[in-house]
Formats: structure tokens, C-alpha cells, sequence
């Protein structure tokens, strides 16, 4: 008993590691204890006490220490984000690699440009007030019809009889290829600006569907017409051959026109007859013709075939005078540019309804003209610079009068400083008959219609009026009268005034309270008006 006190003892003072693995083995040893003396049985008690609470004391230092320790977060377990991640950056295509797509959200990526404005989509001409900006317009869009006009001074002109119109129904364009036969010729951004009289006052008119509606047939140079309109010499003076090619013709019908327009006028053989979309009688003997070439005496009777039928490119794909249809601009230049020394006389006409065909064919044999210059009217008889469109005005027209006056978007002159007090006057008498009509001038190049070799015309581009060589301005309208304008001499705000006259001013417009005194303008005195 005495040998087992020091084991115990020992036991109890090892380690508290020790202690608390073992607690079981130093209840075991103590149990007997009460076998002990009893000092050394209280000694071993307290040492055994004291002993547990200084290995308690341990481990909840132990815990405590732990429990501050810093801990790494357990593997494969990233921490909860506190916000949404952000979006992965796309990576930039090498530089030989196209750019990626555009995203299809609402805004593009920045590293795109932004996409392409959409086309603004032009104001119909219609809408637009008289002016430079409707004239402009009706040129891009469809092209202008001009028609040049005998002006004041001569029997029965286009401005007597201006003049004397009680209403723009009465405005009649002068028949200047034939009794019912009225020439224009094509404005367009792609051809030339090349007019018949550019000394003439000159209507222009928005050749629109509308307008065009009225076109018999188009040629796309200069074709004679006078020669053509009902196989008749409208410029015939007496028997000289240099004015007709056969002796007796009649000046506006040999019969051709009459039979067809008889019974029905508003025939479309009739007026295309009549508006010169036939043969001409310069080119009736033509061997190209073969057996339907005509003697004179047939073309005197009435008799020739080639009198009776339109001149026709392209007939709907049947055959013609010139064998099978021409539809191409080449083709077109080949029969009748490349081989031939009469094209004025020897060409054949397009419809109404080959408006685009009649341009390109225009455009192509302008552009061989340019390049092999042959003026029409030379000793080499080529081509002329200018095209040529014709309408029919007469019984059964379906209103063409009505139509021109719609269509009408100014008077022109195209020599600067020549024909101003003409156009000026034309333009003011319709104001009077109660159309608004302003007024433009115009250069053009060369010295048409004998010396136009289109030395700036460029065939492939387009035309700009406003440019050189050109440089359209308007001179006069509803817009340019104002009070700051007024005093100005050049204006076509200041109306005529005659001596012991009171003053008129154009319609729309009333003498200024500005200035009522007179002004000395060219010839006569104006006084200065305003609008209403």
C-alpha cells in the first residue's frame, strides 16, 4: 500500500493532457484512498483538485486561443458576392479577323460606329411652293420639259397672243413642227443642256408622269419633225428642194393625218401622225427600206405605206420599217450614228411609255457625239446636240392645255441680259390670268444650234444647274418680293407704270406703302410693289 502512494501522486502532477485522457484511471487510484491516513488521504485530495483545475484552466485557454485564430475558407467554396459579377470582356478579333457583329441590344458596342442615318426621303416637288427649290426638285426627280416660245414682235406669236388670252385656256404653245404638233425637248441630270433657240423665251415644265401621259413620241436627237408630221414640208418656200425634197407637198397634211383622224380624233394613230412620229419625207426613198421605200408621186398621192405608220424602235417586239426592233442604246448608234450621214432625217422614234430606253439611247449618243463631233447641220450632216419630244394639240388631245398650265414651273431665258424684259412680261401677264409663274436665267455652252460641241458636258456625271457651267439663279417670284427687295431695281416686284397711269402690279401684289415713288428701269418706269 505505502509503494502505490507515489505512483498516484506522480500520475496526478504529469501533464493535463495526461488528466484528461485518463480521468477514469485517477478516479481507480483514488478510490482507495480512504484507506489512507487521514493527512496524507486530504494531501491527495486537494492535490488531486488542484491538479484538474489547472488542466481546465489549459483547455479553455486552448479553446479560446483557437477560437481567434484566423481560418482559410474550405476548399472549392468561393465566398457568397455581395453584387452582381461583371459582364466578361468580349475579346478583340485579331486585326486580319472581320470585326465581331454588332450586339443586337438597342445601343451598339462602342468600339462600332453608330449605323448609318436612314435616306431622307425627298418632299414630293408638288408641295413646294413656285420657285428655284420646286424647279430643282422636278429637274432630279423626272427631268424638265422646255418649250422655246416666239416672243413679242411678230404675226400671231406666242406673246400676242398672251396678251389677248382672256384665261390660261386660251394660252396656246406655238405648233412650231406641224398644224397639231407642238416640239419640247428633255431636261435631265443626265444629258446635256443643249436647247433648240436658246435665244428664245423658254416655258419649263416638270415632265411628271402626268405630263409625260401627253407624249406621242422622242427622238433622241433633233428629227426633222416639220418634215414628219403628216409626211407634209411645214417650212416649205415654194419649189426650193433646199426647204422640201419633193415638189407640191403640201405645208401641213398630204392626206395622212386627214384619213387617219376622220372618223375618231382621238385615234392614237391620228395623233401620232400628226405629232411627227412618222417618217420623214427627206428619208422616204431610202434603199434601207427596201420594197417600202417610196417614190415621190406615192408620197403626192397618198399612197406611201412608211406616211401611214409611226417610226417606231421598238414595236412592242414586232417587226418595223427597220426590221427587227432596236432596244439597245448600241443598236440605235449603229443604224443610225456609226453608218449613216442623215440622222436627223433617218432615226427612229420611242413611245410614251420608253421614257427610260429614250434617255439611255440619248445619253449614249450624245456621249459618241462628244467624242466624234459632227454638227447636224454641217457639211457631214450628224447629229444634233438636242433632243426632241413631241405632243399632239388638237380635237380630241384629252386637255393637254390644262396639263401644260399644271405642269408649268417657269420661263427661262438661257443668254444672260437677253430676253429678261420678254420672259419678264410673260411671266407677269400670267400672274394676271392668275397663275404664279417666276422667272430664271440660265448659261449654257457654245453657240447653239451651229456650234455646240459639249465640250463640258461630262457623260458620267450628273448635271448640276446650279454649277458651272450653268449657274441657274431665279430672277424673280412670289418669294423674292419683299420689303427688303423692294427698292431694288432688278426685281420683278416693281411693276410696269406707264405715263398717266396708275400703277398695276402683279398679281398677289399691291403698290408698297414703303416708297410710291417711281423708279427708271430700263425703258419704262416701275413702281415698286409688295405682297399682299
Amino acid at each position: 500500500t505505502t509503494t502505490s502512494v507515489p505512483h498516484t501522486h506522480r500520475r496526478a502532477h504529469t501533464s493535463c493532457s495526461d488528466a484528461v485522457a485518463a480521468p477514469v484511471e485517477m478516479e481507480a487510484v483514488a478510490a482507495p484512498a480512504h484507506n489512507l491516513p487521514g493527512g496524507a488521504s486530504r494531501e491527495l485530495t486537494c492535490s488531486c483538485i488542484y491538479s484538474m483545475c489547472v488542466a481546465l484552466l489549459v483547455v479553455v485557454a486552448c479553446l479560446s486561443v483557437w477560437t481567434f485564430l484566423p481560418r482559410a475558407p474550405p476548399p472549392h467554396s468561393p465566398p457568397p458576392p455581395t453584387s452582381p459579377p461583371p459582364r466578361p470582356q468580349q475579346p478583340q478579333p485579331p486585326p486580319e479577323s472581320p470585326p465581331p457583329s454588332p450586339s443586337p441590344s438597342p445601343s451598339p458596342p462602342p468600339h462600332l460606329p453608330p449605323p448609318p442615318a436612314p435616306p431622307r426621303v425627298p418632299q414630293p416637288y408638288s408641295t413646294l411652293p413656285p420657285g428655284l427649290p420646286m424647279l430643282l426638285a422636278a429637274f432630279e426627280t423626272d427631268g424638265l420639259l422646255i418649250h422655246a416660245v416666239s416672243a413679242f414682235g411678230k404675226d400671231n406669236d406666242f406673246g400676242s397672243r398672251l396678251h389677248v388670252a382672256q384665261s390660261l385656256h386660251d394660252v396656246e404653245l406655238d405648233r412650231d413642227c406641224g398644224q397639231h404638233c407642238i416640239a419640247f425637248s428633255l431636261l435631265h441630270p443626265t444629258l446635256p443642256i443643249q436647247p433648240y433657240c436658246p435665244e428664245c423665251p423658254t416655258l419649263v415644265f416638270a415632265a411628271n408622269a402626268d405630263l409625260w401621259s401627253y407624249v406621242q413620241c422622242a427622238a433622241p436627237t433633233d428629227s426633222g419633225t416639220a418634215y414628219r408630221s403628216c409626211c407634209s414640208c411645214l417650212w416649205r418656200r415654194g419649189d426650193d428642194p433646199k426647204w422640201c425634197p419633193i415638189r407640191g407637198l403640201d405645208r401641213f397634211d398630204q392626206g395622212y393625218c386627214r384619213a387617219a383622224c376622220t372618223e375618231d380624233p382621238t385615234d392614237e394613230l391620228c395623233h401620232q401622225l400628226a405629232a411627227g412620229c412618222s417618217h420623214s419625207v427627206w428619208n422616204t426613198r431610202n434603199r434601207e427600206f427596201g420594197a417600202r421605200a417610196c417614190s415621190d408621186d406615192a408620197v403626192r398621192g397618198g399612197d406611201c405605206g412608211l406616211c401611214s405608220e409611226p417610226a417606231w424602235c421598238d414595236d412592242d417586239g414586232q417587226p418595223t420599217a427597220y426590221g427587227n426592233p432596236i432596244t439597245t442604246p448600241q443598236q440605235w448608234m449603229d443604224r443610225f450614228m456609226v453608218h449613216a450621214s442623215n440622222t436627223q432625217h433617218h432615226q427612229c422614234k420611242f413611245k410614251r411609255s420608253q421614257k427610260s430606253a429614250f434617255v439611255a439611247t440619248t445619253h449614249a449618243a450624245m456621249a459618241r457625239l462628244k467624242a466624234h463631233w459632227r454638227n447636224g447641220w454641217g457639211p457631214e450632216g450628224g447629229a444634233l446636240p438636242w433632243n426632241e419630244v413631241n405632243m399632239y394639240s388638237g380635237p380630241g388631245d384629252g386637255g393637254l392645255q390644262a396639263a401644260l398650265m399644271r405642269n408649268l414651273v417657269g420661263v427661262m431665258t438661257m443668254r444672260r441680259g437677253r430676253g429678261d424684259d420678254d420672259i419678264r412680261r410673260i411671266a407677269r401677264r400670267l400672274a394676271e390670268l392668275g397663275l404664279e409663274v417666276p422667272t430664271f436665267e440660265m448659261d449654257i455652252e457654245g453657240n447653239p444650234p451651229f456650234n455646240s460641241q459639249l465640250r463640258s458636258w461630262r457623260p458620267q456625271a450628273r448635271i448640276s444647274l446650279e454649277r458651272a457651267p450653268h449657274r441657274l439663279r431665279q430672277t424673280s417670284g412670289r418669294e423674292m418680293c419683299d420689303a427688303s427687295r423692294c427698292t431694288s431695281l432688278g426685281s420683278d416686284c416693281c411693276a410696269p407704270l406707264q405715263l398717266n397711269e396708275a400703277a398695276t402690279c402683279a398679281l398677289g401684289f399691291t403698290p408698297t406703302r414703303l416708297n410710291q415713288s417711281c423708279y427708271s428701269f430700263r425703258e419704262g418706269l416701275y413702281r415698286c410693289c409688295s405682297l399682299t
